[in-house]
């Protein structure tokens, strides 16, 4: 169920969003690993063995997620294949060894995650550059109790990148060229310095998110206005509480002449926050609530982000930001008690 405002904006907009030309080359990624387990006695006398297993990744680029990885050049997905070593690789896990992976590398850095959509916030190991089609050392371990006993999981192997000029990707940061369907402003800024890691006083980055009227929106399109960006999930107590209250606060702001704009970046949920949820997740959200501002479907931008800044020990949802009109990150809480602490924020600063 759609609020008037934004029925009267699908109305009003009867121009598709032209598609962006693909012309940015890709870049292709290649690696082998062989992972080594090596058991203490304790372990050993328990039935553990040492032994190896083999994996190859091959993966592509993409440029729509730059926030899994703000200290990535290049974040790409692809597929791992288990190559030899079954049954080494089953003493640790009942998954199939074989699945989707994300690398990415960069300044150094060699990252790697097993989870869709998962923060790569720091580096598994380091690596020495050796350019396009060079093979890249990589190797890293960790130590690990098993039973009465401990493991030493050491990982050594290479990887190498190319540039394809046959695979193109399109800009996802492109200037929007039409109206949006649900009435959002189209600012664009355009001038603004683009950096995903997040401090105060800094730019808060662009992200491009699907709204409530399945479209694609630009964070930066809504530059001009103070703009609340609430990190929610659909089964958190405290970010209903915080939705609740979201249009009276933002009526409130009005009444005293500053533009606010909520913006709920929303999870799948507590059990996976980093995970999209599903159109219906969204539509009930906002039906619950009564919301009239952007609800974009989280792809991981605040569970990657939020973090580092509000304090990865301490964090929790809702986790909330407050960005000043320049698009300048001024305050930040995890937790919601009222939306007085906002309001008084934003009147210190106006």
């Amino acid at each position: 169920m759609f609020t008037a405002s934004i029925l009267m904006g699908l109305l009003a907009c009867d121009r598709e969003e032209p598609e962006v030309e693909p012309t940015i080359p890709a870049v292709t990624v290649r690696g082998e690993v062989t992972w080594s387990l090596d058991f203490d006695e304790a372990s050993e006398g328990a039935g553990w063995f040492d032994c190896t297993y083999s994996r190859s990744f091959e993966g592509q680029q993409f440029l729509d997620r730059p926030w899994l990885c703000v200290d990535c050049e290049v974040i790409t997905e692809g597929a791992t294949v288990m190559t030899e070593g079954e049954a080494c690789y089953a003493q640790i896990s009942e998954d199939p060894g074989s699945g989707e992976e994300t690398w990415g590398f960069g300044g150094g850095g060699f990252y790697r995650v097993g989870l869709t959509q998962y923060p790569m916030w720091d580096p598994l190991t380091t690596y020495q550059d050796g350019g396009e089609g060079a093979a890249n050392a990589i190797t890293w371990s960790s130590d690990y109790t098993v039973g009465d006993g401990d493991m030493v999981l050491s990982a050594e192997g290479s990887f190498t990148y190319e540039t394809d000029p046959e695979l193109l990707l399109a800009d996802p940061l492109a200037p929007r060229q039409t109206d949006y369907a649900c009435g959002w402003p189209r600012e664009d800024p355009g001038d603004l310095r683009l950096d995903y890691s997040l401090g105060q006083g800094k730019v808060f980055p662009n992200l491009k998110l699907t709204d409530q009227c399945d479209e694609e929106v630009l964070l930066w399109d809504l530059y001009g206005s103070w703009i609340i960006i609430d990190g929610t999930q659909p089964d958190c107590g405290p970010c209903q509480s915080m939705a609740q209250g979201a249009p009276d606060f933002v009526a409130q702001m009005a009444g005293e002449g500053i533009d606010v704009r909520m913006v709920s970046l929303m999870g799948a949920g507590l059990s996976a926050p980093w995970e999209t949820p599903t159109p219906s997740t969204v539509d009930s959200w906002i039906d619950a609530w009564l919301l009239e501002e952007p609800v974009l479907a989280d792809e991981g931008a605040a569970y990657a982000l939020l973090p580092d800044y509000l304090g990865r020990d301490s964090f929790g949802w809702p986790a909330w930001v407050i960005v000043n009109p320049r698009m300048e990150l001024v305050y930040g809480q995890v937790g919601f008690g009222s939306w007085e602490t906002a309001a008084e924020v934003i009147r210190s600063m106006e």
